[in-house]
């Protein structure tokens, strides 16, 4: 709006001018130019979006800050190992591997706490010292089941445990993407872990001694798959409680959980369905045959696909297009040729139409997320409509 044929009009109509000097003054103004429009938003790259989610871009301070953080766990590490080389006997090997592990994570963890209430890039920081301590506290228990002589899978169980419960003190005391990335690795590997519990260990458990079919199809493929969807329905579950939580940190932790939930539907089913054992007669493959282990894994993935839409969440779309890959890749390389270059060639198509088809999904997902109920007002109505009421009659 020009301002100038605004003030022209304002002298007029209070008698400062007469209306031919208002003429001739408006007759010397410019016309009025519309203004121009805005430039249209940049949407930001795959990097800085990735960046993003984890929060305020690093600094380079702050870069080489974790890098000699990795230096200094590294040195301690090597400090372990050439003590531990030095003390001659396996048993006080191990011993000094699980205290020194366990004295990493107890200060890693430590650091978390002391930056919970700091600003974004401490508490960022904090979060990766909670993950790192997580890792510290498994390998700390993994060394400790060596060391009192458990067999290998009771030691997974006692290395997972160790990780989950400095996990679950991390995530309560600094709630963040980090803390919950560790939460899930620490409940995942528990997970893992009492699953390879469960399975039979030695030889004459699994009947490798006999000539009938060794490896029985329900405790080596069915259990296990049905443990990791229970376990992926749990992760599920713990996303959208996430996702109930008000706020933006809240729904990129909400959406880390899903894709790690579906993850671990997709990845703990195919390599269920994906076991090899013995066949009986010295004969060695596939428990299952490949087309039905296919079969599943792709019915994962359009279940995956249903909860995305459902959920309106893309972050299922990535892991079923993980699981279509995955079954397909080993569709080519089972049925349709065993030739090499043939071989790469579909899986090159594969590969790419997994891309474009997850794409597609995420886009409709998106645009139905922006788009108003069915029962939304349109934006230009008022916001309480009235019911129009009759004129009454005129009086006689």
């Amino acid at each position: 709006m020009n301002t100038v044929l605004e003030r022209i009009a304002a002298w007029q109509a209070a008698g400062l001018i007469d209306a031919a000097t208002a003429d001739r003054l408006r007759a010397a103004e410019p016309p009025d130019t519309p203004e121009p429009a805005p430039p249209p938003a940049r949407h930001p790259g795959v990097a800085a979006a990735a960046g993003s989610f984890f929060g305020p871009t690093p600094t380079i301070v702050e870069m080489f800050g974790y890098l000699g953080a990795l230096f200094l766990i590294a040195a301690w590490s090597a400090f372990l190992v050439r003590i531990a080389g030095d003390s001659g006997t396996g048993d006080s090997n191990d011993t000094i591997l699980a205290v020194g592990a366990g004295v990493s994570a107890a200060v890693l963890l430590g650091i978390g706490v002391a930056l919970r209430n700091s600003d974004a890039r401490r508490r960022r920081a904090g979060g990766a010292a909670i993950l790192v301590a997580t890792l510290s506290a498994i390998t700390a228990g993994g060394f400790l089941g060596q060391s009192l002589g458990l067999n290998p899978a009771t030691s997974a169980i006692v290395a997972a445990a160790a990780g989950f419960l400095v996990a679950t003190l991390g995530r309560i005391v600094l709630p963040a993407v980090t803390t919950q990335a560790a939460f899930l690795l620490a409940l995942t590997s528990l997970g893992w872990a009492v699953l390879v519990w469960l399975q039979p260990q030695s030889p004459e458990d699994i009947g490798l001694d006999s000539f009938e079919p060794a490896s029985d199809v329900v405790t080596m493929v069915i259990v296990p798959a049905i443990g990791w969807l229970l376990l992926a329905v749990g992760l599920g579950a713990l996303g959208l409680a996430e996702a109930g939580t008000p706020g933006a940190p809240a729904q990129r932790r909400a959406g880390l959980t899903r894709f790690w939930a579906g993850l671990v539907a997709v990845v703990g089913v195919s390599l269920s369905v994906f076991t090899s054992g013995s066949l009986g007669n010295g004969e060695y493959g596939r428990l299952l045959e490949p087309w039905i282990g296919e079969l599943a894994v792709l019915v994962v993935s359009l279940v995956l696909v249903e909860r995305a839409f459902r959920r309106e969440s893309s972050a299922f779309i990535l892991a079923a297009a993980i699981g279509l890959i995955t079954a397909l890749t080993d569709f080519n390389f089972r049925y349709l040729t065993s030739s090499t270059d043939v071989g790469l060639l579909v899986e090159g198509l594969i590969l790419i139409g997994a891309g474009v088809a997850a794409d597609r999904l995420r886009r409709r997902i998106d645009r139905s997320r922006a788009a108003p109920p069915d029962d939304a007002p349109p934006e230009d109505a008022p916001p309480f409509e009235t019911k129009p009421t009759e004129a009454p009659a005129p009086s006689a």
